[in-house]
């Protein structure tokens, strides 16, 4: 399992979505049942995240939460490209206008205490992992940072081959 713990208010999050794309998109087509993809959040807001002192991005908490409301109406791809192309002016008021418009939903300001106390969950998990800032992998436990794709890749293959996949034998 590759497990990442994002921000999508991060323009680094943002630039190893678009860095590692191509090498996951290779990964999942050769290896698709042997590999798991897995995103969690980590909000750098202490709106919603305690281990995090000053605001860093003052709209992360409500991305995720939007993401976590589109993953659930079956339009997170649409949600996530949107927070990444408007990365640079987000505001409360557009994350949930946007969350309106892709979900159908009319209510997500009443849904988002709700939503946000997922998104703690997952910084919970991410703090316990050591987890300090975004973007952060581990592939099957092994923390990495942004690193070359080179070495992402090596780690995931080096996994894949611990772990006895027919393909990498």
């Amino acid at each position: 399992m590759v497990l990442r713990f994002c921000d999508y208010e991060c323009p680094v999050c943002r630039s190893a979505e678009d860095y590692y794309r191509p090498l996951i998109q290779a990964v999942e087509a050769q290896h698709g049942d042997r590999v798991r993809f897995v995103t969690m959040d980590f909000p750098l807001d202490p709106e919603c995240n305690r281990y995090v002192p000053r605001p860093l991005h003052d709209n992360a908490c409500e991305a995720a939460a939007a993401v976590r409301l589109a993953r659930a109406h079956g339009t997170e791809p649409q949600m996530v490209r949107w927070l990444w192309t408007h990365q640079s002016r987000l505001s409360r008021d557009a994350i949930f206008a946007a969350a309106r418009e892709l979900t159908g939903m009319t209510d997500v300001s009443d849904l988002y205490p709700a939503l946000v106390n997922a998104v703690r969950e997952d910084i919970e998990v991410g703090h316990t992992l050591g987890v300090r800032g975004t973007p952060t992998y581990f592939v099957n436990g092994v923390k990495l940072n942004f690193v070359p794709r080179q070495n992402f890749e090596i780690a995931i293959l080096h996994e894949l081959r611990h772990t006895g996949s027919p393909a990498t034998k």
